[in-house]
This record gives C-alpha cells, sequence and structure tokens, in this order.
C-alpha cells in the first residue's frame, strides 16, 4: 500500500479544522499560502473563507443562467404566481414592521376584512425581512432579483464552510458547495420562483454549527449552534424539521461511535448541552406552538397530496424537468404525478462516480482511517427513504403494497403537523447537501493522492457545468395596469375588492397601490379563511355590491361589469376602459 493510498479521512470524533492532512498537498495550498504572505492573516482569511467563494458562486450563477443578469434592471427573475407571492413577502415585511409597527404572521391587508395568519404561509421572514430593508434604495423587482442571487452565493458560500471544516480542502470544498447549489432540485425550484425553498443557506450553516458544539461542547457553540437553528425556522418550517432530523442523526451517530448513550449527559457537556436546548425552546417554541394551535384551533387547508408529491426512487439517478437536455429524459419524467419542481432529486455524474472512488478506496485500505464521511451517507439514507412518501414508487409504477410500511406514513401518524406540508419530496435538500459534504471527502483523498494534477479540480468543474446545465429561468415584466396607479392615487387607505384579477398579480398590484384587498393568494389558508371568503365571492357573483360596501367595509370595486352605478347608488366610475372599471363604492365616508 503506497502512502498516497494512506490518506486519511477526518476522523468524526475529532474536530476536522485541528486535523488537518498536513502531509499531502492540495491543488490550492499553494494558492493560500501566497495569500497569507501577502495580506494579513485576518484580512487573507476574509478573502479566502468569504470573498473569493461568494464570487466564484455568483460568476457561475451568472454563467449558467445567461444572459438573465442583462434583465436585473427591468424584470423579475420569477414567474406571475409563486413569484409575486414571494414579492409581496418582501413588501409586506417592511410594511408591516417597518410603517405599520406590527407583527408581519397577521394581516388583513390580504382577505380583507376578517384577514389571515401567516404563520402557516411562506413568509420566509428572516430573507424577507432584508429584502423589505432593500425596497428603501432599490424597486421591488430589483430587490426580488437580489434575493435570489443571495440566495445562490449564500447557499455556496456556506456549503463550502461546512465542507472546509469537515475536510480542509479548498478547491474541493468549492466544488462541493457547487454541487449543493446549482444541484437540480435548487434549480429547479428557482424556475418556479420558490424563493422560500431555495433560501437554503441557513441549513449548512446550522449542521456547521452543530457539528462543532456536538464535538466540541461548550457554552459559546450552543449557543451559535442554537441561533443558526432560530434562522433556519425563519426561512421555512419544512427546513426546521429537516435539521432536527438531521442534528438527532448527528447525535445518535456520535454516541454509538462513543458507544455511550448518556454522553450528552456528562459534566463536560451537561451545562452546554441545556443551553442549546434552553435557546432553542425559547426561540422556536412560540413559533412552532402558535402554529400547531392555528391547525389545532382552526384547520390549516392541506394543498398538496402526500401521494402525487412522493419522490419517485429513479429521480435521485436520473435528470428531471428542470436541465438543458430535458427531452432525453421526457419519457420518465412526464409520466410522474406532481410536477417537475417536485421530483427534481438528481445527484449528479460526479456524486456517483464519488461514492464509486470513494468504495475503490475502502477495499484498496480494507478500511476508513477515520469515520467522517459515514455520518453523511447515514443522514442522505435516511432522508432519501423519508423522501419517497406515503406510496413506493420507481420509474413511475407505483407499488401500492408498500404504503402501509413507508417511514413517511409512520412520521405522519407520529405527527399530524406533518400532514398539512403534503411535500416529501422537498426533503430532497438534506440528500442533495449530503451528497456535495461527500464529495467534498472523495475531493481531498482524490486531490491529496494526486498533488501534481492541478487539472483534476477543473477537469470536474466541467463535468459539472455540463452535467448540471440548466433552462433558462423565467423571467417576468413588472408592468402593471394603468388602474392600479389610479387606486394609487386615490386617498386613505380603504379596501379593494378585485373581481377581475388572478389572487397572485392581485398582491402584487398591492405593492404599489397599499390598500387591503380582498383574498390572496397564500401557501395555505385556514378552513375559516375559506368559508369566509366562500361567502364573500357568493356576494360578489349575484353582484350585491351595496352589501360589499356596507357590511364587508369594501371602497373600491374592481369589476368587469359596466352596470354599477345607477341612478340609485353612490357609486362612481373612477376608471375605466374596455376591459376593467373602477368604481369608488361611495357607500364610506
Amino acid at each position: 500500500m503506497t502512502g498516497a493510498d494512506r490518506t486519511p479521512i477526518a476522523d468524526s470524533t475529532n474536530t476536522p479544522s485541528s486535523t488537518p492532512n498536513s502531509n499531502t498537498s492540495q491543488p490550492s495550498q499553494g494558492f493560500l499560502a501566497a495569500l497569507n504572505r501577502r495580506l494579513d492573516p485576518r484580512l487573507a482569511r476574509v478573502v479566502s473563507m468569504g470573498v473569493i467563494p461568494l464570487l466564484f458562486y455568483f460568476v457561475f450563477f451568472c454563467l449558467l443562467t445567461y444572459p438573465l443578469i442583462l434583465s436585473f434592471s427591468t424584470h423579475f427573475f420569477a414567474d406571475t404566481y409563486d413569484g409575486f407571492q414571494s414579492s409581496w413577502n418582501l413588501w409586506w415585511m417592511n410594511k408591516s414592521v417597518l410603517q405599520l409597527h406590527q407583527t408581519p404572521w397577521l394581516t388583513t391587508y390580504l382577505h380583507y376584512p376578517y384577514g389571515i395568519a401567516l404563520i402557516a404561509h411562506d413568509l420566509n421572514p428572516i430573507n424577507a425581512f432584508v429584502g423589505g430593508l432593500l425596497l428603501n434604495f432599490v424597486a421591488l423587482p430589483q430587490a426580488f432579483n437580489i434575493m435570489l442571487i443571495v440566495a445562490f452565493t449564500t447557499s455556496g458560500l456556506t456549503a463550502f464552510w461546512l465542507a472546509y471544516y469537515l475536510t480542509q480542502s479548498y478547491a474541493g470544498s468549492l466544488l462541493a458547495g457547487f454541487v449543493f447549489v446549482f444541484s437540480n432540485y435548487v434549480f429547479a425550484h428557482a424556475h418556479s420562483s420558490h424563493l422560500t425553498i431555495i433560501s437554503v443557506q441557513w441549513i449548512p450553516l446550522f449542521l456547521l454549527a452543530f457539528h462543532r458544539f456536538i464535538h466540541k461542547p461548550s457554552l459559546g457553540q450552543a449557543v451559535l449552534a442554537a441561533l443558526a437553528l432560530l434562522a433556519v425556522t425563519l426561512t421555512n418550517f419544512y427546513f426546521v424539521f429537516y435539521s432536527v432530523i438531521a442534528g438527532g442523526i448527528m447525535v445518535l451517530w456520535l454516541m454509538a461511535s462513543q458507544r455511550d448513550v448518556l454522553l450528552f449527559f456528562r459534566r463536560s457537556r451537561l451545562a452546554s448541552t441545556l443551553v442549546f436546548v434552553a435557546i432553542t425552546i425559547a426561540t422556536l417554541g412560540p413559533m412552532t406552538l402558535s402554529l400547531v394551535l392555528l391547525n389545532t384551533n382552526d384547520h390549516i387547508v392541506p394543498v398538496h397530496d402526500t401521494v402525487n408529491y412522493s419522490l419517485d426512487v429513479v429521480a435521485y439517478l436520473m435528470p428531471g424537468g428542470h436541465w438543458r437536455s430535458t427531452p432525453l429524459t421526457s419519457w420518465y419524467w412526464t409520466n410522474l404525478l406532481g410536477n417537475a419542481d417536485e421530483h427534481s432529486a438528481y445527484l449528479g455524474i460526479v456524486f456517483w462516480a464519488v461514492c464509486l472512488y470513494l468504495l475503490y478506496v475502502v477495499v484498496r485500505r480494507r478500511k476508513f482511517t477515520g469515520q467522517g464521511v459515514g455520518v453523511w451517507f447515514a443522514i442522505l439514507g435516511v432522508f432519501a427513504i423519508l423522501s419517497f412518501g406515503s406510496i413506493l414508487r420507481i420509474a413511475g409504477r407505483s407499488i401500492p403494497a408498500a404504503g402501509a410500511i413507508m417511514p413517511y406514513s409512520l412520521a405522519e401518524k407520529l405527527l399530524p403537523t406533518l400532514r398539512v406540508t403534503g411535500v416529501p419530496a422537498r426533503m430532497v435538500i438534506l440528500p442533495v447537501l449530503c451528497a456535495a459534504m461527500i464529495c467534498a471527502y472523495g475531493f481531498k483523498v482524490l486531490f491529496s493522492n494526486h498533488p501534481t494534477r492541478w487539472w483534476l479540480p477543473l477537469v470536474i468543474l466541467i463535468v459539472l457545468i455540463v452535467d448540471m446545465y440548466p433552462p433558462a429561468l423565467l423571467t417576468t415584466d413588472p408592468a402593471q395596469p394603468a388602474w392600479v396607479a389610479v387606486l394609487r392615487d386615490q386617498p386613505g387607505n380603504d379596501a379593494v375588492v378585485d373581481t377581475v384579477t388572478l389572487n397572485a398579480f392581485a398582491m402584487y398590484y398591492q405593492t404599489t397601490h397599499n390598500k387591503p384587498i380582498s383574498f390572496g393568494y397564500t401557501s395555505r389558508n385556514t378552513q375559516s379563511v375559506d368559508r369566509q371568503d366562500k361567502q364573500l365571492h357568493d356576494l360578489l357573483d349575484s353582484k350585491q355590491y351595496a352589501r360589499v360596501c356596507e357590511e364587508y367595509k369594501f371602497r373600491y370595486l374592481v369589476t368587469t361589469d359596466s352596470r354599477v352605478v345607477d341612478s340609485d347608488s353612490a357609486a362612481k366610475a373612477i376608471y375605466s376602459d374596455p376591459k376593467i372599471t373602477v368604481y369608488d363604492l361611495g357607500c364610506i365616508k
């Protein structure tokens, strides 16, 4: 066995950053050494661990989506449904917090006058708040586009941090971040303008902080891990659930490796464990309890069928409906239930090649010198199985008999709130992240075994680009109809009932006229909101506009009905074109 074959993989029982492989060189080591010689060590670290990775992922975002960046100032990088909803999130966060000085999780600006609780809506508050602040400097389309770019670049950055902490391979970690952020999964949801779903930057950050906490416990590490989990919670409830499961697997893995089931209750760890648990309960508890109580008292209406959004087993091996050569695999993904976005789970040629390479290394060595990579295979396996949902489906063919024993079905029984989500396929994000980390380990071994082959990272990068090359992302002209500006110029803050505009468009138009509106396009409604919406729809269908104004307090009506004004009515038209008339109903003084 040669010295190259004995290159160790970082041991999970130690802090990887404290046990770098100093006996072998990496293609990027000379570059980092030169950077340290030329710059102050602290500045060199900022450049190497922050500036360079961000530029790397930004440049490749621009290249892989070209010519999208040329439309930055003129178009939304989004569609007109979930894209407009995500844009509204930015506007509402700015409106509620900075202007109305109220909680953003409850609004009467939608579904006026009864309003809706937004705790179950994909508000993405942490990113929406940052985007909302940008509205003080740029227009809404540019704020949305910035947040989309930020989601890509910072997700790559935090995945790079996690990979580098585990492996100490700079080039390998950059490539691992590429595997994660430019995956089939992320681009598929970017194509559908799911800004909340592609804002995955906090998941690697939490797993990094949590890994550090459980391996080298301290009060500081406990606080950082708990705050990172809070950041995940303030992004998406799906992600906090996934992160907690992944963290639990990491804990079980460490206890098994240490052969100590009471590991976290030992004197050296007990204080930091209690601090982490206390902060987590204090920060996550109120939001989680609010969601549970909302679903208990006023049931949340499911919007996804778990069966339709249970991932096909072959999805991990086969490019889905969101890559540049989709016709080549259309025979497969067009036969799947649900939509192509949710079934885009392809892990890539590079990942499977890395798995084969690591297997080859294991066979030659007979064993690993460390166990660092094992936990990531474990997390990948658990989430892959859970992502198959409540029914086993292989290449589009269902196996109903397996439904009763599917782990996700058991999870739904244990956690009834899980039924509200209905999209087990979204658990793919953890297998994608684990695949990136496994690739980082593989790249470390490969580059260490071939330190003079500087071109290896470049070849891998080219393969990744060709394999993951996405189709063009959608863009939307931000233009609005003239009547929206007319409403904006009306004095006061009286509500608008709109019988013409699709709900997603109505929310987008609201960001201009700033008035409460009937209905809305939120991620999830409750039964009471649906019931009251139906009652209002019934009045509008029967054209009882006087009751709509007097009982519901709507001042303005957007309609195609040209017979609202008569001799007995106080209503007057304030805008009219061949298709739409806007009335001031006149019953509110």
